[in-house]
């Protein structure tokens, strides 16, 4: 199971489930830890919209931006024939990622590896953004009608080059949000206050989805113990919940419980499988945690 491709649609929707947190200032331990989840969420949200700010409206993304003009003015460019027609991405869009990417990294929290790749991905952005706006107005203008193509040939290669290394940095920007997501919500899990429902909701959060990526089949030994761990851990979490929700009257909440008891529930069952040497079937574990998605994004007033 470690490697099937079902796993990889775990995205950043479990940010969803870490609520605004109603922490009474009067605590300065609570309004410690809700100023530094804040700033968490600020730096996070700027550069995720950095993320999502690479649709145009030709295009969903960088990636099929440079594959079509690969397919489209490349040939024509090495056919050495006069072109027909010339495009290449408006530059705007650089500026666009570039804006969230400086908002992110102006501001504090603690995040250091997606400032890391949020930098790299910058400066790739900015040694492209050069040429990139000078082949642009080349498009507007069209200039490869006047020229007979020469600048867009004569560039073709460095344009390409620079934009392969731009993606490759953007790749490992967008891994570096999903794994700062799961910082942020261990951040969020153990700086809330003990025995709280912010603490309760966070670890569940964040304690569900480690458990469902740990869950392989060739585990060692150590990443067993840290599995049973994860899962007990989660057990006594849904249990403090569980007896806050009773003492607070709040039954509503009390779907979360279930759906969190039965995400569990199927954990030790898929453990005991494997132990004996038995195939996990996947629906049997997702459609569970998916439940549990739902069910925190259906009470996020729990």
């Amino acid at each position: 199971m470690a490697n099937n491709p079902w796993r990889l649609l775990i995205t950043l929707t479990l940010a969803l489930f870490i609520s605004a947190c109603d922490q009474s200032s009067d605590n300065p331990k609570n309004s410690a830890a809700s100023a530094v989840q804040t700033q968490i969420n600020d730096k996070f949200t700027a550069f995720t919209k950095a993320a999502n700010s690479e649709t145009s409206v030709n295009f969903y993304s960088l990636p099929e931006a440079l594959y079509h003009y690969q397919q489209e003015s490349k040939p024509q460019l090495t056919a050495n024939v006069p072109l027909t027609a010339y495009a290449v991405i408006n530059p705007s869009i650089f500026h666009n990622i570039n804006e969230w990417l400086d908002k992110g990294l102006s501001l504090p929290g603690p995040l250091p590896q997606l400032d890391s790749a949020a930098q790299a991905y910058q400066a790739s952005i900015n040694k492209l953004l050069p040429l990139s706006e000078k082949l642009y107005d080349y498009q507007k203008n069209k200039g490869w009608l006047t020229d007979n193509g020469e600048l867009a040939r004569r560039s073709d290669a460095e344009y390409v080059d620079a934009f392969n290394a731009l993606l490759t940095k953007r790749n490992a920007f967008l891994k570096a949000i999903s794994a700062a997501n799961s910082e942020r919500i261990k951040i969020a899990y153990e700086s809330s206050p003990a025995d709280s429902v912010e603490h309760y909701r966070n670890g569940i959060v964040y304690l569900s989805r480690q458990a469902l990526r740990d869950l392989t089949e060739d585990r060692t030994p150590a990443e067993d113990k840290i599995l049973n761990n994860e899962v007990e851990t989660l057990e006594q979490l849904s249990a403090g919940w569980n007896k806050l929700i009773q003492q607070q009257g709040e039954q509503d909440c009390k779907s979360i419980i279930d759906t969190a008891n039965d995400y569990i529930s199927v954990l030790h069952a898929a453990i005991n499988q494997q132990a004996h040497g038995e195939e996990v079937i996947q629906e049997n574990i997702i459609l569970p945690f998916n439940a549990l998605v739902h069910a925190l994004n259906s009470h996020r007033s729990c």
